[in-house]
């Protein structure tokens, strides 16, 4: 067992490993800065069964630089040419290769390279270095499979001085095809390694991180992948408990408590990839429980856009629950079977796209959206808050909001003409509203000038039950958005066969000190 503690800098520093870097059973308590500090080219970090507690500084930093190979030897291995090298049987694994186009060259240069392994295996293909004089004169197709059928996982545009995210596939053979216009000046060095899970860049498990002045785990400039599981991130004091910082790639957090902390439970910022939060607690955190923000501004670019989180409790936080934010582009957000208790604010926000793609040229596509047998119960504000919603298709389907003390769902867009022109198809469908109180239970709205006739909203076949409804000012007769169990705020919302049922509504007259209580049932 390793023990470093009440040291003047980090407990561990390790800068430039040449090789992957496990640590177990280690001890980091106390020390003055980072209890661990990693910076590396390579990934495959793994820190287990250890404890990281009460440092002055971040529990874990994790810091990924790229680097640019200047020769064709890296670390005593070969970089094969891409075009040239002939693949054998007996591929080795990292495999390094550099695929280029010349300035002087009159030819468009078409290549494939074919890349396998044993079963069982996966392959992933990181990009290291690229660079082109031409945005876009140079693309790297990859198949997940032997040849040119097999199914095309990604298409990457050669942009100067750029990284996508890693990619993997689902078998033991990839097929890559580098593609360059004639006269393009381009150079893109890539590696090809072999395992049994995507290449990781960071491995947390069964781990303590409590008590750090700093942020509990920093992940900075990540290319493939981020677990966190059966760990706990726990009275962090700066950002978040777990931050991850630019970059692309997959965060999973599973099986972890990440709880306690003064700041966010979990803030994720950066280009994008695949988010899964599964049979985790985000809990009693004084900022937001997680949230996603996504940088469509970054050198760093995903394979897929897509939030996942399942089976987690969501707690007791002081800020927004959850937070997912927009991105403009083929995206999933997937919330389903969690419980989201005693909130103190919002209980889960899902924002849009606001830009239009004809108008700014950003990506089309829009968010697929999924909101499915989870609990929301006793959240002080909105249990779940879409403003706006556009550029959306999804389902809210077989929740119970149950106690909530400012409404259940609120939609709303407002008066924007890019937001006008967007479209929206939502359904909400068979949840339960009971015992909610506030202006509202449901307030569901979309642009009031539809004039693509693109926004459409179904609410179908819910119960909303034993609320109580209140003007939200005592004392004043309103004179628009009067209080109700179900607010229709646009036209192109359709509300039919819901069964709402002793709705106690309560209007304060002005001036009069008598209190007029409406009880009505209705069901179709």
């Amino acid at each position: 067992m390793l023990t470093r503690f009440f040291l003047l800098l980090a407990g561990i520093n390790i800068t430039n490993p040449l090789a992957l870097v496990t640590i177990s059973h280690a001890n980091l308590t106390n020390n003055r800065g980072y209890g661990l500090y990693v910076n590396t080219t390579h990934g495959y970090v793994t820190l287990r069964r250890s404890s990281v507690v009460g440092n002055m500084g971040d529990g874990v930093k994790y810091h990924f630089h790229d680097f640019r190979p200047e020769t064709k030897l890296v670390d005593g291995v070969d970089v094969h040419d891409f075009c040239t090298y002939s693949t054998t049987y007996s591929q080795t694994y990292p495999f390094l290769m550099v695929a280029e186009q010349y300035a002087d060259s009159i030819v468009e240069r078409n290549c494939g390279k074919r890349f396998y392994t044993k079963h069982g295996y996966l392959l992933t293909l990181h990009f290291t270095h690229m660079s082109s004089d031409v945005d876009g004169g140079a693309s790297i197709e990859i198949r997940d499979g032997s040849d040119t059928n097999a199914r095309l996982i990604t298409i990457v545009e050669v942009k100067n001085y750029t990284r996508p995210e890693s990619v993997v596939t689902t078998g033991n053979n990839v097929f890559i095809v580098f593609r360059a216009a004639a006269e393009t000046q381009t150079e893109v060095f890539m590696e090809v390694t072999a395992g049994r899970h995507k290449a990781y860049d960071l491995n947390v498990t069964e781990t303590d991180i409590d008590g750090n002045s700093g942020r509990g785990l920093w992940v900075e400039w990540m290319r493939s992948a981020v677990h966190l599981h059966r760990s706990s991130v726990r009275r962090s004091n700066h950002v978040a408990g777990m931050h991850v910082n630019w970059g692309a790639g997959d965060v999973n957090v599973t099986y972890s408590d990440v709880s306690d902390n003064y700041v966010d439970g979990i803030n994720i910022t950066y280009g994008g990839g695949a988010r899964n939060i599964s049979w985790s607690r985000i809990s009693n955190n004084v900022g937001m429980g997680v949230a996603v923000y996504l940088n469509e501004t970054t050198i760093n670019y995903p394979v897929r856009q897509e939030t996942t989180l399942s089976y987690s409790n969501v707690s007791l936080n002081y800020d927004i629950g959850v937070l997912v934010g927009n991105f403009c582009g083929p995206a999933v957000v997937n919330i389903s079977s969690n419980y989201f208790l005693y909130g103190r604010y919002v209980g889960l926000e899902v924002l849009s796209c606001w830009r239009d793609s004809d108008l700014e040229g950003v990506q089309r596509g829009d968010t697929q959206l999924f909101i499915g047998h989870n609990h929301f119960e006793f959240n002080r504000q909105v249990a779940v808050k879409l403003s706006p919603l556009v550029r959306t298709v999804g389902t809210i389907e077989h929740n119970d909001f149950n106690d909530n003390f400012e409404g259940a769902v609120y939609t709303y867009n407002e008066d924007d003409f890019v937001l006008e022109i967007q479209t929206v198809d939502m359904v909400i469908f068979e949840n339960r509203f009971k015992r909610n109180t506030g202006s509202f239970v449901l307030n569901l709205g979309l642009s009031h000038y539809d004039h693509r006739r693109g926004q459409n909203m179904l609410m179908r076949f819910n119960w909303v039950q034993d609320n109580v409804v209140s003007e939200p000012w005592p004392g004043l007769n309103p004179r628009s958005e009067v209080a109700a169990p179900v607010v229709v705020v646009s036209s192109n919302v359709r509300v039919e066969r819901n069964l709402v049922r002793v709705a106690i509504v309560t209007v304060v007259i002005v001036h009069i000190p008598v209190v007029v209580t409406v009880a009505f049932s209705v069901a179709e």
